[in-house]
């Protein structure tokens, strides 16, 4: 006989298995059988899928029906069962509403970095040019040489920042660094969306300058920007032509003011870098790419290496191409996944505590369970229900996480340091967190509970023979001992990070930096250094005074265009370049390795002379620092003998290896001058600085920093990072010991008549209280492990 229809008979099994009729599947094949012998098998194949089509909305009507009714069942029970252990169910839910709190900030976190630069419309197609070794510093000539000749590129745009100028409009005037120096093709490129006024046309016009809105409400308050003119540097007049909206805080250019690129020459205050800016081994500008394919962004890189390669001598070492969105990741890729695997372990050690109160009072569900498999429950409706009730106790735990993370939130953004509004919470993505968070929760709570309660036998427990095992109590120490050793990793962590940071705040840098102030040399302030430097000179309040193109704390000018004596021509050198003026030495308080610093005494040290690092000095070759003094170096086109070798000391981050550099005169391309206080005399020192600053430079501000203050900046986020972790890592501990609280109230609960026994026969509340005290501890020292 031929078979029925494979479909067919599937859907009438299981409406069959449903409506527990198995005589109906039976009833179906001998009609089946029937018309195959009076009509054939095509008729009573046909009949049959009719068949199964009219038993479907019966099936889906049932089903839906059962469901519903089951449904209402369950979260009838777990209701009933919240508020009969009122207790255990706060605990639970107050265990579980703190770890999704925790979180959820967490996800907040981690959300922000995730979306760094993502706003831009074509961010899957920006790239940023740079060195192998992640130097993005490209020369002037370098962005037209990429455009004209390689066809891959949709659009290039190169940006300069000339530093810190004094911006003036009418009466107000500030100091700001927000000032980009961009090619038209910047706004082409990147989403900076216009508020008013021109785009990219106006950055074709010499004196355009386009502003943001805050620029705009700052200069210009209660007027309409557009037509208004600013004035960079005391100096050069450019005409407010757009206004574009504010750049979010996840965003890495921070655009508040857009120039054109040619006009980068009238700001900056070392002009004369401009006259050789066609050299291609000066490396100050950025270059940006928009490819046509993103795909083909690796042998782009290798073209861009060969077309360097072509255009100078200083071809040593490869070029990539970075992605945009892969700039900031780049740097905090190891905190995304430590955070994010931190989210991970509270989240685990708030469901430890739910799995073990829900294990522990297993025993008083056992009868429920075994009359429901009597009546005909199958395994899976338990699993279902007891999960059910998991995640109605995480939804419960949701609602009080709300309120815990309205109540964190203004802490958390202020410890975190991040800008974080309310368009993120109401994002589609925190919304995806969010439903993880849930849906994980739910899982990781009540998956091990329901799988143990729908094990049991019905016969078994309602005899009331059942007990929990030495197996499940054995769970339960090992579900402790797992939370208190994430909670012991998370303080160990906590602990480790915050030395780390304490070691690089305390570590001998190579210089004295207290009591030392830096002020930013800008416009015509730089020229009258050497006044101001006099007029202090005689001020005994004032130990020393020098100045320098970068600050010892961050000195980012890198090159590899410095050559010395017996140099190996095909060897790739990075050597760190700075500009000082006379006493530099002296003021920072550097060691000498061998050698003398720069000296007036010697003219012709003014003509061409270097001091360099030991670093310097290894790389070069040579056995010992003695034996560098009188080498000839060449760098920056300055040729002279080396002077001096200092002793290493940090001239960036801690967190950086000790790099080479050469340090030689250039008092007419210094940045900030330095001063170094008296002791014990701040701030007289300070008013001596301040007043001889007025007399030299009037009319401008008189904005200075300690050299502490900046050295503190640096490791800001490895403070921020080990202040978090310290917060969460309480979190984590603080939910462990609500769980054990729970649990060893459970526990004593089960004691009851014990204690009643012994409180008859004389025992007293306080001694009760000492003996259980002593055998919880003992209890939990052993299952810990500790001896």
């Amino acid at each position: 006989m031929s078979p029925p229809p494979r479909l067919a008979r599937l859907l009438i099994r299981l409406f069959a298995s449903i409506e527990r009729n198995e005589s109906y599947l039976g009833d179906i094949d001998e009609i089946y059988a029937e018309r195959i012998a009076s009509g054939g098998v095509r008729r009573a194949r046909l009949w049959y899928r009719r068949e199964a089509l009219r038993s479907l909305p019966a099936y889906l009507r049932d089903s839906l029906a059962w469901s519903l009714a089951m449904l209402k069942n369950y979260f009838k029970t777990a209701f009933r069962s919240l508020l009969r252990h009122r207790a255990y169910s706060l605990i639970n839910i107050l265990g579980l509403a703190t770890g999704m709190a925790c979180a959820l900030l967490i996800w907040l976190w981690v959300q922000d970095e995730l979306g760094f630069d993502r706003f831009h419309e074509h961010s899957g197609t920006l790239f940023r040019v740079e060195r192998d070794n992640g130097n993005a510093s490209t020369p002037y000539p370098f962005g037209p040489a990429l455009e004209a000749e390689l066809p891959e590129f949709a659009d290039v745009a190169r940006v300069g920042n000339p530093g810190t100028l004094l911006v003036q409009a009418g009466e107000r005037s500030f100091y700001e660094t927000g000032l980009l120096a961009v090619d038209p093709a910047f706004l082409r490129m990147f989403t900076f969306p216009m508020v008013r006024g021109e785009g990219d046309a106006a950055l074709n016009r010499p004196f355009a300058v386009l502003i943001s809105w805050d620029m705009a409400d700052k200069y210009f308050p209660g007027r309409d920007p557009l037509g208004q003119t600013l004035t960079f540097n005391k100096e050069f007049v450019f005409t407010v032509a757009g206004v574009m909206k504010n750049p979010p805080p996840n965003s890495t250019l921070r655009a508040h003011f857009l120039v054109p690129l040619d006009r980068m020459e009238d700001l900056r205050a070392t002009r004369d870098y401009w006259k050789d800016i066609n050299r291609w081994d000066l490396q100050i500008f950025q270059t940006w790419v928009r490819l046509k394919n993103s795909t083909s962004a690796p042998e782009v890189g290798k073209k861009i290496t060969a077309l360097f390669d072509d255009h100078t001598k200083f071809g040593r070492g490869s070029w990539t191409l970075r992605p945009l969105t892969d700039i900031r990741l780049a740097m905090s890729r190891s905190q995304v996944i430590l955070f994010s695997g931190l989210a991970f372990f509270i989240l685990l050690v708030a469901c430890v505590n739910f799995m073990n109160l829900a294990t522990a009072r297993a025993a008083n569900r056992a009868k429920e369970i075994g009359l429901r498999k009597v009546v005909g429950a199958f395994r899976r409706s338990i699993v279902v229900q007891f999960l059910g009730e998991a995640f109605l106790t995480t939804v419960l735990a949701v609602l009080a996480a709300a309120v815990l993370f309205v109540f964190l939130f203004p802490a958390f953004q202020r410890i975190s340091g991040k800008a974080i509004g309310l368009e993120a919470v109401l994002s589609w993505r925190f919304g995806v967190g969010l439903s993880a968070i849930i849906l994980l929760t739910g899982f990781m709570a009540g998956s091990y509970p329901a799988l143990l309660l729908s094990s049991f036998h019905p016969v078994t427990t309602l005899k009331g023979r059942w007990r929990a095992g030495a197996r499940s109590a054995s769970f339960r120490r090992g579900l402790v001992v797992f939370q208190f050793a994430l909670s012991a990793l998370l303080l160990i962590g906590t602990g480790v990070i915050s030395r780390q940071v304490n070691h690089m705040r305390t570590m001998k840098l190579g210089y004295d930096k207290d009591h030392l102030i830096f002020l930013s040399l800008r416009t015509d302030t730089a020229k009258s250094f050497p006044v101001l430097k006099t007029e202090l000179k005689s001020a005994t309040l004032v130990q020393g005074a020098t100045a320098s193109f970068q600050l010892p704390t961050n000195n980012t000018m890198k090159e590899t265009g410095t050559t010395w004596e017996g140099m190996d021509k095909e060897a790739n050198h990075y050597v760190y370049y700075d500009d000082v003026d006379y006493d530099y030495v002296e003021t920072l308080g550097l060691g000498l390795a061998a050698g003398r610093s720069f000296s007036r005494k010697f003219v012709s040290d003014a003509g061409g002379a270097f001091l360099v690092n030991e670093t310097m000095v290894k790389q070069m070759g040579i056995s010992s620092p003695a034996g560098a003094i009188g080498k000839i170096l060449t760098s920056w086109n300055i040729t002279g003998p080396i002077v001096g070798v200092l002793k290493d000391y940090n001239f960036q981050s801690a967190r950086s290896a000790i790099e080479p550099q050469v340090v030689s005169l250039g008092r007419d391309k210094l940045r900030y001058a330095v001063f170094r206080l008296t002791g014990g005399l701040i701030q007289e020192s300070l008013d001596r600085v301040k007043e001889a600053w007025r007399k030299v430079n009037p009319g401008h501000p008189f904005e200075y920093r300690f050299f502490d203050e900046a050295f503190e900046n640096m490791y800001r986020d490895d403070e921020r990072l080990g202040t978090m972790l310290k917060y969460f890592a309480f979190m984590g501990v603080m939910i462990a010991c609500l769980g054990l609280f729970g649990l060893a109230s459970f526990t004593a609960a089960l004691r009851t008549k014990e204690i009643g026994v012994r409180k008859v026969l004389g025992a007293s509340s306080p001694r009760l209280a000492l003996k259980y005290g002593d055998s919880y501890r003992n209890y939990h020292i052993k299952i810990l492990g500790i001896r």
